[in-house]
């Protein structure tokens, strides 16, 4: 059972560390760049609704917000946050297919 929490908590960590770090450059760009908003798939109304949030609430900051879809596979999501990576986004917001997958990637 305790495995289970942790495996379906520490997406939703990653992912409000990362939207802590995008607030405190949306101070510092003063709504200026790009945040990328990593979804793990976009076929479920979770998803869906949370890129609606983000857009809203970044958008609103004065920011572009670009979405990318994860298909579910973790492979497709560590190639997206690599290339993310290499665009020099204000931020990134990371809602992980597999949190242990993309470690390498949040290290970089």
């Amino acid at each position: 059972m305790r495995n289970v929490f942790w495996s379906g908590i520490r997406p939703a960590l990653v992912a409000l560390l990362l939207a802590v770090t995008a607030a405190g450059c949306a101070e510092r760009e003063a709504g200026k760049g790009t945040i990328f908003y990593l979804a793990p798939g976009l076929l479920d109304e979770f998803q869906t609704e949370s890129v609606k949030a983000i857009e809203t609430t970044f958008q609103a900051l004065g920011y572009q917000v670009r979405t990318l879809d994860g298909q579910n596979r973790s492979d497709v999501q560590l190639n997206q946050l690599d290339d993310a990576l290499l665009l020099g986004p204000s931020a990134i917001i990371l809602a992980a297919v597999d949190f242990d997958s993309v470690v390498p990637g949040i290290e970089k």
